[in-house]
Formats: C-alpha cells, structure tokens, sequence
C-alpha cells in the first residue's frame, strides 16, 4: 500500500502475527482499512525504519510509537541478542543457498522474510551486508561460480531499490551524497548505504559508482549536502585511491562530514585521517555517524 510505505505482503504479515491492525471485511472478505488502520501502519514503519523491530513495537500505542521517531532506538536486551542473531544467521544461510541453487524466488523470498521479521535497517545491517560479503569471500575463493555472484547482485540491488523507492522522508531531512571514487567500480557497499541512510530518515542522492572529486562536489554543493558518503570495496590497494581522495576533500573543503566505509578503507587509513574523514568499521556504524552529524547541524 502505497500510502504506508509497506508492501502487502508485509502488512498481511505485521496483521496476522503481531496484531498490528485488524481490518474490517466487505463481503468478498476483502480487507477494508480505515485511515486509522493506515496512519497506524505507517507509524509502526516509520519506527520501524529506525531499527526496531516489529515484534517489540506492534502493542505500543500511536503516542508511544511517535515518542520513538523523535529518539534513537533503544539498546537491544542483551538476553535477546543470541536468539536475535542466531534468526538473523539463518535467513544468510538460507539465503546463500537459494543462491548457490540459482533460485531467484527463493533468494527474493528469504529477503522478504527478513524483512518482515525484523525491519529494513536490520534487514540491510545484519543480513543483506553480511550476505554479501560472505558472496565476495566465496566469489574471490572460487566457491561460488561468476553466475552465482550475479544472481545474488542483481536480485538484492531489485529488492534494496524497492525498499528505496518506498522510504519517504521530510523534504527539509539532511541530505546525504553517496558514491564512490574514480577507479572504485563496485558500488553495492555503496547502495546498501544509501538505502539505510533513507531508513534514518535522511535524504539521499545516490550518484552510482566510479565519481570523479570535482563532480561529487558539484552534486554536494547543488544538494545542499550535510555530508558525503564513499564505499571503498575493490581494488583494495589501487595506488591512485589516495590522491583521489585527497582531490575529494579539496573540492568539498574542510567543513563538510565524509564519511567513507568498505573493505578497501583499510588501506588508506594514513590518508583518511589526514584529510578528516569518518571512517566506518561496520555499515552498523553509519546510523550513529549520521546521528552525530545531525546532531551538530541542529546547534550550530
């Protein structure tokens, strides 16, 4: 449903599991939602979209729920924590061998359940990233065959573009820019930024991969950008890298946050922290980093 930014298969999921809504029936036993039934579910996936999860919000009443778009989400209990990743582990399992079957369906299945199971931002954080990566390890083993790596690409970027497209966010949000540099050509580090960055309620353009400086800054300086964002993943020791990104935060000056993340980042740390960057060690850091950033933009 459009005006929820929820699929249907996600709200059927949320009504019968979690009690979310109860609709009422026409005589065909088709689902009737009021504009409570609406507004209601589109709060719970606005929270949602913060990183809780469904199953620890669904009873809160709409006063509740809207206290918690205005904080960050709370600490997980840590005698939850194992169960909560053990389930995680299981859909990258089972993911991975919907993969390996070269089975599209169920691939797109699997991601679907995740994400009814535990919202976008978990679903991205701890499923689709360490599916991925676990994809490239295999790929750069030998372990999984070119076709796999491509089915499991083009299915996640689909799934991940659709979860985008049904974020919405406020036209006066931060916004955030994310690519990656000139002589970076793998950009699902880069996506799966951008997606979770919509899920923190920030505006993105995402530029695609392989950006030279002076247009990252063109595309900041037009946007209105609080912050950059780079996914560094392959080459990891391309010799070029670091002159690129010491041409970036020139043509950004000093003042505007860059964030830059992926494996590759290791290898430039010297230069990250010489030219100020944030470097993140986990797309599990990037909520925090954005909310830090925000943070300061609202006191200055």
């Amino acid at each position: 449903m459009l005006r929820t930014g929820l699929t249907s298969h996600t709200i059927r999921v949320w009504e019968k599991r979690y009690n979310a809504v109860s609709p009422g029936r026409t005589e065909t036993n088709r689902r009737l939602y009021s504009d409570d039934d609406i507004a209601h579910l589109h709060l719970l996936h606005q929270v949602t979209q913060g990183g809780h999860r469904i199953g620890d919000i669904a009873h809160l009443s709409p006063d509740e729920l809207h206290r918690l778009t205005t904080v960050l989400p709370a600490q997980p209990n840590p005698l939850q924590v194992p169960h909560e990743i053990a389930g995680q582990q299981g859909y990258v399992d089972r993911a991975l061998q919907s993969i390996r079957q070269l089975d599209a369906i169920g691939l797109e299945g699997e991601l679907t359940r995740a994400d009814s199971d535990f919202g976008h931002t978990q679903l991205i954080e701890q499923v689709i990233e360490p599916l991925m990566r676990r994809v490239g390890e295999l790929w750069h083993e030998g372990s999984l065959r070119i076709t796999d790596e491509h089915l499991a690409s083009a299915v996640v970027r689909r799934f991940i573009d659709g979860i985008r497209q049904g974020l919405q966010t406020a036209s006066d949000a931060p916004h955030l820019i994310v690519t990656t540099p000139t002589g970076q050509v793998h950009e699902m580090g880069a996506l799966l930024v951008s997606v979770s960055a919509a899920a923190a309620h920030w505006r993105v353009t995402y530029m695609g991969p392989n950006l030279p400086a002076d247009q990252i800054a063109l595309v900041a300086r037009h946007n209105g950008a609080s912050a950059v964002a780079l996914s560094l993943v392959y080459p990891l020791d391309d010799p070029a890298l670091g002159h690129e990104l010491i041409k970036i935060r020139q043509a950004l000056g000093d003042e505007l946050p860059l964030i830059v993340g992926g494996p590759a980042a290791q290898y430039n740390q010297p230069i990250l922290r010489r030219i100020g960057a944030v470097q993140l060690g986990a797309l599990t850091e990037l909520r925090q980093q954005l909310y830090n950033i925000h943070s300061t933009d609202a006191r200055n």
